[in-house]
């Protein structure tokens, strides 16, 4: 994965460079020529500057240019003077090889009128683009007219442009198709120099460099003295030391014809030693070539090479898609092909190590990950030189270490120096540099704009002159004023013009040109100091050079002004001065601005060394600080980030406290590496490492923290070894991720690499293991000993065994085995086993078991075959006959055995019922013996089994008839006992002929087999078990049947489960009784029951009496669905499928142990919370484990393992089956401290200004203006809400909405949990991810429960304020008469106030009591939100198959109808005679609806509360059922805010001009943050921003969101203040009144007298009261104190 990820950025890095190649836009101007067969002119009328003039052929005239670009170009770019006659009355056409590239029509306007070599004509200036692409070294430009006129063409330029350097042809997207001879296309999409060829140098691929001169990687450099140090080409001057598992060995091969060191494997390091031949520093260049095999694709490494422990440089080769087999900043790649390897690569690096001191010795490492064992490198050549440079001299001009052939303009000469005018100030930098000669400034080439032209340039030609675009010219400037303007200065103090201007044929001094800079005017004439004249021809006082007038001298004035200056913008005007109707003229080239700044942090200074304002907070430099920065080009730039003091950017003189300089660079002291790969900190270090080199800090990439390394060295005591980028542990050991620092432990001893102590990873395939589970099980055939650590081979026949070799556990099927109750493997049925080859082999078809082909042990009872004991064949049972085939045919049913006949003559034996109809021959008929009858079926029935058979039966039987009956042994007609016949039976029954063998004088002697003698003589048949026996029916002497195991008579009777067949005794599978013969029996003989058709044990199951499935315990994992990807902590539920008991006191959670496979994943457990329950000793386990993830991670895996678990059980008393578990969480994205600290700064000041909106609008509650709040309420709902949008917010906007919550009515959810209450019921539903994030069901009963609770408070308000209303009624009843006439002289203020306030509050609670209808309404649309999601989201998934479900369905679709009726209503209502809405009552009643709106400005003002109503059901409308398409989501609900934003700005719909202003600038703010959103949506389908852009786009929608805020905040305050000022004029009076109070000396507290404070102030005109008696006027007096109490409202 690692390698991957670094392939994926060096294939972006690929792309990026191969698209900045692509994209550079190049510039040349190249040569041309005019083609001798146009016959075209070159005037020299012009001086040095070629003119070409048009040559007439017939009636055409013609001019062609032969154009030589050298090379491919995209296209041309051309500029020119066309001087063409008065008269134009055709069109010039321009074309470029064929093709029309630029027209001129006729009678066009913008040309002046010039007298041009010596003829009058108009001239303009053109510049165009050539519209073809010419992949040719040469181009014809071909000028016609088809009128035969003479035109001229001056100061013709072509540029070329092309893709990129030593391109031949380019396609249409500037690629490089084919390269100059030479070159070829290489890595990056770049033209270089072929393979055959060392570099480029000095214009040419070069095959070797000059003499004196040496290949430094890129070019040629010269040196003075070259001393070899090391040079080995034959390998022999090399050490390898090994790896930990490799072994030192003479690694040397042939490659290619050349022995070579190598092939080196692993992290297996090789050394070379040098010696310094001076005691001086040196520079030194190492140059190696390598070998590198078998680097698969998608696969990286790093070439580590080390100067005296130093790592002073890393190769990075890589093998991907896009580049192939490839080392970075190498030379001679090439791929080789040698037998052996897969892949090959020889390539060569050079390193360049300046000042050093003492070098001894090179080191080369390749680090390869350890489980890459193919990969293998080697090394070819290698040399080492101590180069001395030689001294850079310049043969005209150096200018910043550069030889130049002249100074540039941004400088000054100095012998042979050039001196930047940078250094004119200390502090400084350039401005602006044009109208100069771009390519000799190595200035970009403005095609658009080649003349710079200024504001307020009337005309928009301009000249050509000295290889520069000039400002203004001949016929183009002349009195007017251009103007140079500059804005957005930083901090200085002086600014300094240069510029070149020239006077065209000025007439005399007065004409000149004015610079005028503030309010200081620069005349600059022909008498200016640095000024020159010029003419193109000999003139007195002037020098020869082209002009550009055409009657007298031009004057040149070198112009530099300095002036102060420290304003933020410039404006510098530049007028021609040049009188009308005079042909002179002004221009200017060369224009430079040079500005000094005021020092580091100064915002206003008078000097660079007098800072008069510096910025807050923050030191001002004077000079660059002594450490971290250097002087360079006016300005204090930074050191490396390592360096101490430094003199340019590039190398350190001294290093910073913990690096240490080797050469010319920094290393860290720890790690030694250099400065630029390490962040030399030992904190947070990755703690697989030994030394740090990086560390993976939060915020960091993941991507690009796999390209990098993490640690600098592994140590091997601590058995850690490099591998990739981490430390990771031998062979063997595994990293114990809960120490720090990691801690290497060794694995167990079947593990060959693990995990952790109880997981392999890979096995020892010499112990014959295999992999299962994370465990090293024996293979296949072996079992473990529990003595060796190797597994000890089976028995040859066992597919598992245990304990020992021939004790099998399972057999092998397709050797035809199968296991025996003594657990061996033995032949299945119908094979055999051959002794010396051990194979089973198939026995004869006769047989289903056998020991031998032909030898039957069994036969199969479906062929009608029974084992003779004797020949051992399977003979034909009883009944049957052989017909030679399987199967045995039927005889006779009678017979039990017969003679290959059916017949019913041809039996030759018969069954026990039977016998024979005649004696002393072969065949016969097999009759019923007496006392059986015939039923048709081999056996005869006994006919004691009949009850009362008919007469005619044979059965049928009555004594005393004279007929021997089949149960008589005689019958003598009568009853007499004593004549021998008794009940006819003989009296002496002891001879039967069937049974009695010998009879003597009525006793039987011998009795038959199964039959025994008894004391009477009579034969007693034995039990069924013996076939013979002695004195007792149990006493067998002979057994019918051999049970194995005890010396006991087999009872083959049904009863006991067994069946008798043909003197054989089976168990009767499927009968439910359990023979010893049978591992199971559960009373049928199906499949999959656990008992099989053969009454075996199948796999999974137990049995007994009954069998069982084996339920083992499992881990089941959960992760908390509110989890989301920014969130560090997570939880993850733990339950297990069945009750446990467990064998301890300890908790379960002392069992717990969480681990990761996800690489570089630190998790930290923060908490177990454990709800398991305990009932009848069984545990129902439920777990809640808290983790932390403390660094990003994609899909991190997390591993549960239950320790012990042996010591947990279910109630069949069996464990895990598998002790562990794993789940994928989401992903994790952590956040660095920018985000989080900058996330918590916006949201507390937005929170600030929340604060401050609530305690307005509670404000607006108390002192009227609701429509303040109402709005206000709305406009954070629609905020709030916008967090339902169906896209991955980045975390700062997601963090972001929270504060917003408090606006939703659903915050009672957070209090009770009225889900609880249905769930326990019916299942119900989950709703779309985000709401049900915020807790909403998709059942509406739940979510109604807020909007009901709203309803609710507003109707207990109603309540509670209607209470205190008749209170306060009730205690002021009789205050305004009563009280005043018992203080008729002194009335004590506070109770005046108590009052007054009393009075308000009661006319403010009666305001709301007569309001309460217009208050449910506006609850009913204030909480149209969280009531329309209620609806909508049960609508979403409604249901009817449950009561409760069924319920909650129609109650939505009722308040849906409700609504919409509502809605429909106050249409009907809106639409009446506005004089209605003026009533009190309506007011009162239904002020709601148009409460704050603007009536009179048009009827649709009427409904805009009720839109803003239907905007809120379509918003949610939206956000429901469009939540799977977000970009459809968002893109209609912005419209919504649209449509409002435009409504209320053309229709004015509010009256409060404020409130409107707030409305719309709030709602245009809102629909570009949705806009801002809806790239969210469109960014999950097309992945094209990064998390870094996403990132910026959350702060730009949370910097919307908190200007709707600091808007409303404004003008709500602007608002309130006006409210106040407007409505309350008391809260102004009585502050003057208090201060006119506690001013006056006297005391002054009765409201009664004529001085009263409160006449003075609440009356116009002081009231004269006259001196009535107290009785007798008594009720004058409170009428006027009533006057008083009234005036005072």
């Amino acid at each position: 994965m690692e390698s991957y990820f670094k392939q994926m950025i060096m294939i972006l890095l690929a792309i990026s460079i191969f698209n900045r190649v692509n994209s550079q836009q190049t510039y040349e101007k190249v040569t041309y020529y005019l083609d001798t067969t146009t016959s075209a002119l070159n005037l020299t009328c012009q001086g040095q500057t070629r003119v070409y003039q048009s040559a007439i052929s017939g009636t055409w005239s013609v001019m062609q240019f032969q154009i030589n670009t050298g090379y491919g170009y995209l296209s041309l770019f051309y500029t020119l003077e066309l001087h063409t006659p008065t008269i134009l009355n055709n069109d010039i056409i321009f074309l470029e090889s064929g093709q029309i590239v630029y027209t001129i029509q006729r009678f066009a306007s913008g040309s002046i009128l010039t007298n041009f070599c010596s003829s009058t004509s108009y001239v303009q200036f053109i510049q165009f683009t050539s519209s073809t692409m010419m992949n040719q070294q040469q181009a014809t430009l071909y000028v016609k007219t088809n009128t035969a006129i003479t035109f001229q063409i001056k100061n013709l330029n072509i540029y070329a442009e092309r893709c990129q350097l030593h391109c031949k042809t380019c396609n249409e997207f500037k690629q490089c198709t084919e390269c100059m001879p030479n070159f070829t296309i290489g890595q990056w999409g770049r033209c270089q120099c072929d393979s055959s060829f060392l570099t480029y140098y000095q214009g040419q691929c070069i095959t070797s460099c000059p003499a004196n001169h040496i290949f430094d990687g890129t070019t040629c450099i010269q040196y003075s003295q070259l001393i070899n140090l090391l040079y080995d080409d034959t390998a022999s001057k090399f050490t390898m030391y090994p790896d930990y598992n490799t072994t030192q060995r003479e690694c040397k091969t042939t490659l290619e014809g050349k022995q070579v060191a190598g092939l080196f494997i692993q992290n297996e390091i090789v050394e070379y030693r040098i010696s310094n031949p001076t005691a001086t520093p040196i520079n030194i260049q190492i140059e190696a070539e390598f070998y590198l095999f078998n680097l698969q694709l998608k696969q990286s490494l790093d070439l580590f090479l080390k100067l005296n422990d130093y790592l002073i440089s890393k190769t990075l080769i890589m093998n991907t898609i896009a580049s192939q087999l490839s080392a970075l900043v190498t030379i001679n790649q090439h791929l080789c092909y040698i037998v052996g390897f897969d892949s090959c690569l020889r390539f060569t690096i050079i390193q360049k190590f300046e000042n050093v001191l003492d070098p001894q010795s090179i080191q080369f490492q390749l680090n390869i990950p350890l489980e890459r064992k193919e990969i293998t490198w080697a090394i070819s050549s290698i040399n080492v030189n101590a180069v001395y440079l030689s001294p850079i001299t310049c043969p005209f001009k150096r200018f910043q270490n550069e030889c130049v052939d002249e100074c540039p303009i941004t400088s000054r000469t100095s012998g042979s120096e050039c001196i930047s005018i940078i250094n004119d100030y200390k502090f400084s930098k350039i401005l602006l540099i044009q109208n100069t000669d771009n390519f000799a400034i190595k200035q970009q080439f403005n095609v658009q704009n080649p003349c710079y032209l200024l504001e307020n340039t009337i005309s928009l030609n301009c000249k050509f002159y000295l290889k520069r675009y000039l400002q203004g010219g001949e016929l183009t400037w002349r009195d007017y004023q251009i103007k140079l303007k500059l804005n957005n200065l930083s901090p200085h103090y002086k600014l300094k013009l240069f510029l070149k201007a020239i006077l065209i044929d000025p007439v005399d001094s007065q004409q000149s040109l004015i610079v005028s800079i503030d309010e200081t005017k620069y005349v600059l004439n022909k008498n200016s100091p640095n000024s020159y004249c010029f003419s193109g021809v000999v003139t007195a006082g002037c020098i020869i050079q082209e002009d550009l007038g055409t009657s007298t001298a031009d004057y040149l004035i070198n112009f530099e002004q300095e002036f102060d200056h420290s304003n933020t913008d410039l404006e510098i005007g530049f007028t021609c001065n040049i009188k009308r109707f005079v042909n002179s003229y002004c221009t200017m080239y060369d224009i430079i601005v040079l500005q000094a700044n005021c020092p580091e942090n100064c915002q206003y200074c008078t000097s660079d060394s007098v800072c008069i304002q510096a910025e807050q907070y923050l030191q001002v430099f004077y000079d660059c600080p002594s450490e971290g920065y250097y002087y360079s080009q006016g300005a204090c730039l930074s050191c490396l980030s390592f360096c101490k003091t430094c003199t340019d950017g590039f190398y350190c003189t001294t290093c910073k406290d913990q690096y240490v300089k080797f050469g010319n660079l920094c290393f860290c002291k720890f790690n030694l590496a250099l400065a630029t790969y390490t962040d030399c900190s030992e904190e947070d270090c990755h703690p697989s490492c030994s030394k740090c080199l990086r560390k993976p800090y939060a915020g960091y990439n993941h991507a690009l923290q796999f390209a990098s390394l993490l640690c600098a060295s592994c140590d091997r005591n601590e058995h850690k070894v490099l591998s990739f980028d981490i430390c990771e542990c031998f062979q063997g050991y595994y990293m114990d991720q809960f120490s720090y620092p990691n801690k290497c432990i060794l694995c167990r001893e079947t593990c060959k690499t693990c995990s952790d102590a109880t997981s392999c990873l890979t096995c020892f395939p010499e112990q014959n293991r295999i992999l299962q589970d994370y465990q090293c099980q024996c293979i296949q055939g072996y079992f473990e000993n529990g003595l060796d650590f190797a597994c000890i081979k089976c028995k040859q026949t066992c597919k598992y065994c245990l304990y020992k070799e021939e004790y099998c556990t399972k057999c092998y099927p397709e050797q035809y085995r199968q296991l025996s109750i003594q657990n061996t493997c033995i032949c299945q049925a119908g094979y055999y086993e051959d002794t010396t080859t051990e194979i089973c082999l198939k026995c004869s078809d006769y047989c289903n078991t056998c020991s031998d082909f032909s030898i039957c042990t069994s036969c199969n009872d479906f062929q009608f075959r029974t084992l003779d004991l004797r020949t051992k064949q399977c003979i034909c049972q009883s009944g049957y006959y052989d017909i030679q085939q399987l199967d045995c045919s039927p005889c006779y049913y009678a017979c039990s055995k017969c003679n290959n006949s059916d017949l019913i003559s041809q039996c030759t034996a018969c069954p026990n019922s039977r016998q024979k109809s005649a004696h002393n021959i072969e065949t016969f008929e097999c009759k019923c013996k007496k006392g059986y009858f015939d039923d048709g079926y081999l056996e005869c029935l006994p006919c004691n089994s009949m009850i009362n058979p008919p007469i005619t039966h044979y059965c049928y039987s009555h004594c005393g008839d004279l007929i021997i009956q089949w149960n008589e042994e005689c019958d003598d007609g009568n009853l007499d006992p004593r004549d021998g016949c008794n009940q006819c039976f003989l009296q002496n029954p002891n001879c039967i002929d069937n049974i009695c063998l010998q009879c003597q004088n009525n006793k039987c002697l011998q009795c038959i087999d199964g039959y025994y003698l008894n004391n009477d003589y009579a034969c007693i048949q034995c039990s069924d078990e013996c076939s013979k026996c002695e004195s007792s029916q149990n006493n067998c002497t002979q057994c019918k049947f051999n049970k194995l195991s005890t010396d006991k008579c087999l009872n083959c009777s049904q009863e006991q489960g067994f069946v008798q067949i043909d003197d054989e005794c089976f168990s009767i599978c499927g009968d439910g009784i359990r023979t010893f013969q049978e591992f199971c029996d559960d009373g049928n003989q199906l499949i999959g029951d656990g008992c099989d058709q053969y009454c075996n044990v199948e796999d999974g199951y137990i049995c007994n009496l009954q069998c069982e499935k084996i339920n083992y315990l499992e881990i089941l994992l959960k992760e908390d669905h509110l989890d989301t990807i920014y969130d560090s902590i997570r939880t993850i539920e733990l339950k297990l499928n069945q009750e446990v008991k467990i064998a301890t006191n300890n908790s379960i959670i002392d069992f717990i142990k969480i681990t990761s496979t996800t690489p570089n994943l630190i998790l930290t457990v923060i908490n177990v919370k454990d709800y398991s329950s305990f009932k009848n000793d069984y545990f129902n386990v439920g777990l809640d484990l808290s983790i932390e993830l403390n660094s990003s991670a994609i899909s991190p895996n997390i591993t549960v393992t239950i320790q012990n678990y042996t010591l947990f059980t279910n109630q069949q008393g069996y464990t895990f089956k598998t002790n562990n578990a794993s789940i994928q969480l989401i992903d994790f994205i952590k956040q660095d401290q920018f985000v989080l600290k900058n996330s918590q700064n916006l949201i507390q000041m937005s929170s600030y200004f929340l604060y401050i909106l609530l305690g307005l609008a509670i404000l607006a509650m108390i002192f009227g203006g609701l429509d303040i709040f109402w709005n206000l309420l709305d406009t954070l709902q629609l905020i709030c809400y916008l967090k339902y949008f169906n896209v991955s917010y980045p975390y700062n906007l997601q963090y972001y909405f929270t504060i917003f919550g408090f606006a939703e009515f659903d915050f009672i959810k957070s209090y009770f949990d009225f889900e609880y209450l249905i769930t326990q019921y019916v299942d119900t539903p989950e709703a779309d991810p985000k709401f049900n994030s915020e807790g909403y069901s998709t059942v509406f009963l739940i979510n109604i429960i807020s909007v009901l609770f709203v309803f609710l408070t507003t109707s207990a308000t109603f309540m509670i304020i209607k209470a205190l209303l008749y209170f306060i009624n009730k205690i002021t009843k009789d205050f305004s008469e009563d009280m005043i006439l018992n203080e008729r002289e002194k009335i004590n203020l506070f109770t005046f106030l108590f009052y007054k306030m009393a009075n308000s509050c009661q006319k403010y609670f009666l305001k709301i009591v007569t309001e309460f209808k217009s208050a449910i309404i506006r609850t009913f649309m204030a909480s149209a939100y969280d009531l329309n999601i209620a609806i909508f989201l049960q609508f979403k998934d409604i249901h009817f198959d449950h009561p409760i479900l069924r319920l909650s369905s129609i109650c939505a679709i009722f308040v849906f109808f409700l609504e919409v009726y509502f809605i429909y209503n106050g249409f009907v209502f809106m639409s009446k005679d506005q004089a209605i809405y003026k009533l009190p009552n309506t007011k009162q009643n239904y002020g709601s609806l148009f409460e704050g709106l603007n009536l009179e400005r048009n009827r649709f003002n009427y409904y805009f509360n009720l839109f803003i109503v239907v905007k809120k059901v379509a918003f949610i409308a939206l956000l429901v059922f469009l939540y799977n398409t977000p970009c459809l989501q968002i893109s209609l609900v912005s419209l919504l805010s649209l449509t409002q934003g435009l409504f209320l700005f053309f229709n004015q719909s509010l009256e409060d001009h404020n409130e409107l202003t707030k409305q719309i600038t709030c709602e245009i703010i809102l629909w570009i943050a949705e806009i801002l959103i809806l790239t969210f949506g469109f960014n999950e389908q097309s992945n094209i921003l990064n998390r870094l852009q996403i990132l910026n786009i959350g702060w730009i929608v949370m910097g919307f969101l908190s200007l709707i805020i600091f808007v409303q905040l404004i003008i709500d305050c602007r608002q309130h203040f006006q409210f106040l000022n407007e409505k309350y004029l008391l809260l102004k009076k009585l502050r003057l009144w208090f201060q006119q109070y506690f001013k006056q000396d006297e005391v002054q507290s009765s409201l009664y007298t004529d001085s009263s404070q409160f006449s003075i102030i609440f009356h116009k005109k002081q009231k004269q009261l006259p001196n009535i008696p107290s009785v007798q006027g008594s009720e004058k007096q409170i009428n006027q104190r009533r006057i008083v109490s009234f005036n005072l409202r």
